[in-house]
């Protein structure tokens, strides 16, 4: 005759059992919990490869299309700003033919919205570094010419501080007088920016003009001049810094 079932009975086999049952689950679980982990991690690799894959391309002329049929003005910016950085093989050719209006290429685009001068200034701001590092060859005056007017007259902050950068990089003695009408701008940062342009030229129109700068400014207002001219002290005509200013360092070559 079987004995009785008693649930105290199983209850005890199992508390009994308990610690190998357990054992005998992880022994289970873990090659489980290693699959998934070497699957997701796998995958991961696949993704960041072709991540990778996809920014060593750089920005298209397709996409700068994209960004200007999008009628954004800020999609446009952000495509601009991207060349920078890196681009596809012809972007900076298409950069130089937007520059120069040429509508007889590109009949079909908004030349209203690239007209603009926030566009015009990040055009300009993006093809002054390529012909720096070498990148394109286009003639450099126009381009200054747009920074020194936009310095004065740009009616948006931020595209005027940074046509006021830009002039100070160009370090044409000519632009001294021009950032000095800029230097006791009420805009504490229009300011700050013509001073730290000023001196960062490498000129000695420049390096002269900061004698006069007290004599312009309220005494509450000096305090930034010599830490200003203090960034650049030693700097000479030969140094890495002047040689960049007169537009002679390539590109540095990828790791």
């Amino acid at each position: 005759m079987h004995p009785r079932f008693s649930t105290r009975l199983l209850t005890e086999r199992l508390r009994v059992l308990a610690p190998g049952l357990m054992v005998i689950a992880l022994l289970f679980l873990i090659p489980v919990f290693a699959l998934l982990i070497a699957t997701r991690y796998d995958a991961d690799l696949v993704r960041f490869a072709e991540t990778q894959a996809e920014r060593s391309v750089g920005l298209t002329v397709q996409e700068v299309l994209e960004a200007i049929a999008s009628g954004s003005e800020g999609d446009v910016l952000a495509s601009i700003a991207t060349a920078k950085v890196y681009a596809e093989d012809g972007v900076m050719e298409m950069l130089v033919d937007l520059w120069e209006r040429r509508i007889d290429r590109y009949p079909a685009l908004d030349w209203d919205l690239l007209d603009r001068e926030e566009i015009r200034v990040e055009l300009a701001d993006v093809l002054a570094d390529a012909s720096r590092k070498k990148r394109v060859e286009l003639p450099l005056e126009p381009l200054l010419e747009q920074f020194r007017h936009s310095a004065v007259f740009a009616e948006r902050e931020l595209v005027q501080h940074k046509a006021i950068a830009n002039v100070g990089r160009f370090d044409d003695p000519a632009d001294v007088p021009l950032l000095l009408q800029l230097v006791p701008s009420e805009n504490e940062s229009t300011h700050r920016i013509a001073l730290l342009a000023l001196s960062g030229m490498c000129n000695e129109e420049a390096r002269d003009s900061f004698a006069t700068l007290d004599q312009m400014l309220p005494p509450e207002r000096t305090g930034f001049i010599q830490e200003a001219a203090n960034r650049f002290e030693g700097e000479t005509d030969e140094s890495d810094w002047c040689r960049c200013r007169l537009w002679s360092c390539p590109e540095p070559d990828p790791l």
